[in-house]
């Protein structure tokens, strides 16, 4: 029975020196490629720093909104969606949840839509200040966003 050469011993560990060199091969450049993310504060647009600029007067304060997950996001008060369905919808929500501010946004009104607008842009504007048992009282104004306080009259 002849004995196995050098290179048939060593077959097993040619082959993973191989794949470990192909793997490599395709990895580098791709990791080379890659870039990490700028820091968040460089990203943050300017709707984002005029909510984050509300965190002082908010409080920690319960929030209804046009845009919940910004506000969660750059301030430290909680928030919920201010619906858009009717009027007593709204005063239920500001009811339940114990909401002392409402936060309209300016620049997601293409993203609701119409009808949702339609509810909301009264009071977003100033024209209509009451929701039920409750009267909105201008808190704030920014280019991108407008708040109210909620009085229970």
């Amino acid at each position: 029975m002849p004995s196995r050469t050098v290179l048939e011993r060593r077959r097993p560990e040619l082959a993973r020196t191989a794949f470990a060199l192909a793997t490599a091969a395709i990895l580098v450049p791709t990791l080379l490629w890659l870039r990490p993310y700028r820091p968040l504060a460089i990203l943050r647009t300017d709707f984002e720093a005029e909510l984050a600029e509300l965190d002082p007067m908010l409080a920690g304060a319960n929030v209804a909104t046009t845009s919940p997950w910004w506000v969660i996001a750059n301030t430290e008060s909680p928030a919920v969606l201010l619906p858009s369905q009717s009027e007593l919808a709204m005063a239920q929500i500001l009811h339940r949840y114990d909401v002392e501010y409402v936060i309209f946004t300016r620049d997601d009104a293409e993203g609701w839509g119409p009808a949702a607008w339609a509810m909301w842009g009264p009071y977003r504007d100033g024209h209509d200040t009451t929701i039920g048992p409750f009267r909105l009282e201008r808190a704030d104004q920014r280019e991108h966003v407008v708040v109210y306080r909620v009085v229970r009259r």
